[in-house]
């Protein structure tokens, strides 16, 4: 996703036991991770494989399974969509959907955070009549839109950038202050993966803002 990774520990945040399953050429493999298993192991941890390179004609793809929820409240698949949709843009390339125990399926789309705006006008960026003097112009992709009524959602108020696919800075109006009632009615994004080539790393850790400093 990144140069700093996708932090595929992290769902360990939530649960106690990982499963992943995947099939790639016609080959199936399956692992288990444990949290305890890894905290009590004794220098590198090796996951518990179930299936290495099985022949199968299941369609490729993989599947993230999380047991041992340590959450008691009950998951609302539709928020955890809609929040995932916020934070990622590779859903036209990878199709995903969330399951509750294997039912209820959930698709995960790009254009989910903005399903249930009323937009009133639409900008598509790169576009010829628009000043272009900035070197990387090319290379900017994205859309602007503005709605008939004020974003509701604070979150969604501003233009987001995201670089391969994943947010790395929050949507924000960038120090522009020329009208507050406007920005209000604003959201977007854009999108500039060339940032991951520059020499020096203007990604915060968080990856929730860009290093504005940097030349």
């Amino acid at each position: 996703m990144g140069k700093k990774g996708l932090g595929k520990l992290s769902v360990f945040g939530i649960c106690d036991t990982i499963e992943v399953v995947s099939v790639k050429n016609g080959l199936k493999n399956h692992f288990k991770m444990n949290l305890e298993d890894i905290r009590n192991s004794q220098g590198e941890y090796e996951p518990e494989i179930v299936l290495k390179n099985e022949q199968t004609d299941d369609e490729k793809g993989t599947i993230l399974y999380l047991k041992n929820i340590r959450r008691k409240s009950a998951f609302d698949l539709d928020k955890i969509a809609l929040s995932i949709s916020k934070k990622f843009l590779i859903f036209d390339e990878m199709k995903t959907s969330l399951y509750l125990n294997e039912s209820n399926e959930i698709p995960v789309t790009n254009d989910l955070k903005f399903r249930e705006l009323k937009t009133q006008f639409e900008w598509t960026f790169p576009d010829k009549k628009y000043e272009s003097e900035y070197e990387h112009w090319k290379d900017i992709q994205g859309t602007i839109f503005t709605l008939e009524t004020p974003v509701k959602d604070t979150e969604m108020r501003g233009l987001y950038l995201t670089s391969r696919g994943k947010i790395v800075n929050t949507a924000d109006f960038y120090g522009a202050r020329d009208n507050d009632q406007f920005h209000s009615y604003v959201t977007g994004y854009l999108e500039v993966d060339f940032i991951d080539d520059f020499d020096e790393d203007v990604i915060s850790t968080d990856r929730h803002s860009l290093n504005w400093e940097n030349e």
